[in-house]
């Protein structure tokens, strides 16, 4: 038997499920007393009472209670909610309880549109060429201003399938922003990693008692639903879709929305991953090309250039986009042109033509190349692949070791006219001693044997023999200073006086010359310095060589030595008409000379250089219009 407390338990039990079933029907409920004032509701009509068209929606309550009260049945109609869409509202008297209740759901007419409007949106982003980002906002768009109060955000998976990152959103509240961080793909990160996971949607009613901390997080929980679809690309998982809204309004119409939306953002991601990956190979293979060391041109059928790629700027001397539509046979110098013509006919499929010719750009510059010439079709039209290497670099290193080979050539000669002249200077020494041993026999004979009449005979005898010997004595002068430069390494650096070597170039100089030229010497007592006595003499000789030559093979040279700080400095003077500013450009360069052929290999003053510079030292031209200074410099010794 059933007490009465036990009856008022079960009242307030079927209470209680009665109001929870109200909470959780996916459409709203209201109830109004007799005199039409609100009474209970459950979230979703509380959610419509409290927006925008609230007082509308109770002016609409009011009117169809007083009908339902004069009739005395169902009261139905459609209430145009704005941006909501049409409401659908039934409305009838309570059973049991005095007053009214009334359902309220969106029209289904509304949602249609919805469905239309965000199809239509998707469909002119599939037809317009974009960013797939540009592309999916206005499905997006089109989506959230269907629902009240409610966001919608896409994610994307990376290319490891192990993250969702956020590609776009719409309407995200500041206080829901944290949903828009990276998710982690799994079954207990949030509904968005569920569902990207197993492909299967993940329906929240509530997100507060949702099973994922990401969905309770957001605040006002309790008031909101969850949807998260996966977004697939044929039979792979790309993302998901995660949708958020007031409770109850994601209804069926909602659900299959969002599933179309996320069928065709799936086709979109799809079709820009494609694109994407052809993009980039695109992109490699240009780059490639780009930077190729080389330019390659193609010619079509009637030999005009089709394709342009790589460094054609900087070989061709002009851009890819002017090249198009050139001859082919325009790209080398005139006076190439016939035999690149022979070396085009030559071509084949099989095997390329080599060969050297000049490029000119429009500029003037010259460029030599080598291009290598194949056919890229077959020989009845003129369709050809070139290939230009630009060879100015290969060019000049063939051309710098050809001058050092040469220098090397003229130092060994220089070695061996220094043996030479030492073995030479050996020799002579031999039959000058016997002079020198005869003539001073003579010069200790001549007085005794001719005396008396003959006296004054044997005095110009004596003078003459005197004179020779002072003649040997300059002849030995030279040969010792020939065999001390030809002894000496000028590449060894090593401690010396600097005035022996002075000495010895001028004593050979002026013998060497016949006296055409005067030398007038400056040398005061000097310290020791580093470097190569024998090459100092060596540098000496030349310049006083060509100072000469200014001066047109007389007059003076000046030679004035002096300690100025560090080092030790050297000036060899001429009067001549100074040098030009063109010529002294070039003045150290090997093979350079002003001196007539036959008479100068123009590679004195260059191995000069080198000899001072390999010890340290250094030399430079000081020069006025009518006078020619060259300044020696010398390190001290330490």
């Amino acid at each position: 038997m059933l007490t009465g407390s036990m009856l008022g338990a079960d009242a307030a039990l079927a209470h209680s499920a009665m109001q929870e079933l109200m909470n959780e029907l996916p459409l709203g409920v209201i109830q109004l007393d007799e005199s039409h004032l609100l009474g209970r509701c459950n979230p979703i009509a509380q959610q419509l009472l409290e927006s925008a068209v609230g007082i509308e929606l109770l002016l609409t309550l009011d009117k169809m209670a007083t009908r339902a009260a004069a009739c005395g049945q169902l009261v139905e109609t459609v209430m145009t909610a704005g941006p909501i869409g049409e409401l659908r509202i039934l409305l009838a008297r309570s059973e049991g309880v005095s007053g009214f209740v009334a359902y309220v759901e969106r029209s289904a007419t509304a949602r249609l549109r919805a469905e239309i409007q965000v199809l239509r949106a998707l469909l002119e982003a599939v037809t317009v060429e974009s960013s797939v980002t540009d592309a999916i906002q206005p499905g997006l768009e089109s989506l959230a201003g269907t629902l009240t109060a409610g966001w919608v955000a896409l994610f994307e998976s990376d290319s490891d399938g192990l993250a969702l990152r956020p590609l776009a959103h719409v309407g995200v509240p500041p206080e829901h922003r944290t949903y828009l961080l990276p998710h982690e793909i799994s079954a207990t990160s949030s509904a968005v990693g569920r569902a990207a996971l197993t492909g299967a949607p993940v329906h929240l009613r509530v997100l507060s008692r949702g099973p994922f901390a990401a969905e309770r997080a957001l605040i006002g929980g309790e008031k909101f639903a969850g949807l998260a679809l996966p977004v697939r690309g044929g039979d792979k998982m790309l993302g998901a879709l995660f949708v958020c809204g007031p409770m109850g309004l994601l209804g069926e119409g909602e659900i299959r929305l969002v599933q179309g939306l996320a069928d065709a953002v799936g086709a979109l991601l799809q079709r820009a991953r494609s694109d994407g990956a052809i993009k980039r190979e695109q992109e490699a293979r240009q780059t490639l090309m780009d930077n190729l060391p080389d330019a390659i041109v193609e010619s079509g059928a009637q030999g005009t250039i089709v394709v342009a790629a790589g460094r054609v700027l900087a070989i061709l001397g002009r851009s890819a986009a002017d090249l198009l539509g050139a001859p082919i046979e325009e790209l080398v110098a005139p006076a190439d042109r016939i035999a690149f013509a022979a070396r085009l006919r030559a071509a084949s499929l099989d095997s390329a033509a080599l060969g050297e010719f000049t490029i000119v750009h429009p500029n003037g510059a010259q460029v030599p190349v080598e291009v290598s010439l194949q056919r890229a079709a077959p020989s009845s039209d003129l369709s050809v692949r070139a290939v230009f290497r630009d060879v100015s670099q290969r060019k000049k290193l063939e051309a710098d070791v050809a001058h050092a080979r040469e220098i090397s050539v003229q130092r060994e000669r220089l070695a061996l006219i220094g043996q030479l002249a030492s073995a030479i200077t050996h020799e002579i020494n031999n039959p000058l001693a016997f002079v020198r041993s005869n003539i001073e026999l003579l010069e200790s004979l001549a007085p005794t044997q001719l005396s008396g009449p003959d006296a004054a005979r044997g005095k110009m005898v004596v003078e003459a023999l005197h004179d020779s010997l002072a003649g040997l004595d300059r002849v030995n002068a030279i040969i010792s200073a020939l065999k001390g430069m030809a002894r000496k390494n000028t590449r060894e650096v090593v401690e010396f006086d600097p005035s022996t070597p002075i000495h010895e170039a001028i004593l050979i100089f002026e013998r060497a010359r016949h006296g055409s030229g005067h030398v007038q010497l400056t040398l005061p007592a000097l310290p020791m310095v580093m470097g190569s006595s024998s090459g100092l003499a060596q540098v000496l000789l030349n310049l006083l060589d060509n100072a000469l030559e200014a001066n047109a093979g007389k007059g003076l040279i000046s030679v004035q030595c002096a300690e100025e700080g560090s080092s030790v400095v050297i000036r060899v003077r001429d009067r001549g008409p100074g040098i030009t500013p063109d010529v002294r450009a070039h003045l150290f360069e090997p093979y350079f000379t002003t001196k007539l052929p036959g008479t100068g290999m123009g590679l004195g003053l260059y191995l000069s250089r080198d000899i001072l510079e390999a010890s340290g030292g250094s030399i430079e031209l000081e020069s006025t219009t009518d006078e020619t200074v060259f300044r020696v410099t010398l390190p001290l010794a330490k």
